[in-house]
């Protein structure tokens, strides 16, 4: 899976959960918000193959939007974070 593909994945998958949770009851507790640094290992499913194993960092911001986040992803390459486009 690539960078971009698993980043796409990311968001709608917190899009879906906040959907979700806005048409819950109002007795719940507040949903969980995605915004934050969120930071995990990306590996790759296919071998052998051009991609590579790596570490990403994601950081979702809100937007002036309430319903809408900003996502920036990045990968660690040598210790060091690069764009991950």
């Amino acid at each position: 899976m690539t960078m971009r593909t698993h980043l796409a994945a990311v968001a709608v998958a917190s899009l879906f959960a906040l959907a979700a949770s806005a048409q819950s009851s109002a007795q719940q507790p507040a949903a969980a918000t995605p915004v934050g640094i969120w930071r995990g290992t990306s590996l790759c499913l296919v071998r052998p193959s051009p991609c590579n194993d790596e570490v990403g960092v994601y950081r979702i911001t809100h937007m002036k939007s309430p319903d809408s986040v900003a996502v920036d992803a990045r990968k660690i390459v040598r210790g060091e974070e690069q764009e991950a486009g």
